[in-house]
């Protein structure tokens, strides 16, 4: 589990983070709907080891991982992450963007790309795809890295319907069927509602807490990997 308890920071006098905590565990998705500002993607931060919080704890699977006297570097927290921009190495091809984090077979990441329909440019670099060919890679690599946790900072904005869904899709399997623990956050309830496992029931068990974070809930769903559906009064807001 990835427990985050009374976490703070600030820049300066700009207080982003106050007093938040959440709970991840193994096989659940807790997802984030919030303005844009109000300090989710430096949240994602803090959990992957990026940035250090002033004051409180991040531990994972029972492992301080972010005291005021230890921060563990991101690389020792069992956690993948897949940011807005897509941050590919450029001076690898997406081949080797992707056996850079995956050590198994390379069946599972040709299956990937193919599901992602990336199968023909293994040997392009990223300064030779495109903006959503670039945002999958990133995604089938925070996949492939074979991590307990999948930390995702609206990978998905800006893009079309089709491709959306098609990911959502994809995403749902290979997260579902490895009970991966998931933190996803977006500032559209939209799109909050969009990403719903569509397997599930209405009556699926989940939580709305007050994380902390300022004009932000989250929302947990032990079943399906995306997030429930917002107050439709949010959604009007964003």
């Amino acid at each position: 589990m990835i427990r985050v308890e009374g976490v703070a920071k600030s820049y300066g006098r700009v207080n982003v983070l106050d007093n938040v905590s959440l709970e991840v565990e193994s096989g659940m998705t807790v997802g984030i709907v919030g303005p844009s500002g109000s300090g989710k993607t430096t949240l994602l931060r803090v959990i992957a080891g990026l940035d250090t919080a002033n004051k409180g704890i991040v531990t994972i699977d029972g492992i301080p991982a972010s005291v005021p006297e230890v921060v563990i570097a991101p690389s020792g927290r069992n956690i993948s992450a897949v940011f807005q921009v897509p941050a590919l190495w450029p001076h690898m091809t997406v081949q080797e963007n992707l056996d850079y984090v995956h050590t198994g077979e390379r069946g599972n990441a040709k299956g990937l790309l193919e599901s992602v329909g990336l199968s023909g440019l293994v040997n392009r670099y990223p300064s030779e795809l495109s903006g959503g060919e670039a945002r999958r890679v990133s995604i089938v690599r925070g996949l492939l890295a074979d991590k307990k946790y999948l930390l995702m900072d609206e990978p998905l904005v800006n893009l079309n319907p089709s491709l959306k869904s098609m990911l959502h899709e994809v995403i749902m399997e290979w997260t579902v069927g490895r009970r991966m623990g998931v933190l996803y956050i977006t500032a559209r309830a939209r799109a909050a509602r969009h990403t719903r496992y569509h397997d599930n029931p209405p009556d699926v068990p989940h939580d709305d807490r007050d994380t902390g974070l300022p004009g932000e809930q989250h929302h947990t769903d032990r079943h399906g990997p995306f997030l429930h559906r917002h107050q439709e009064a949010r959604e009007q807001g964003f």
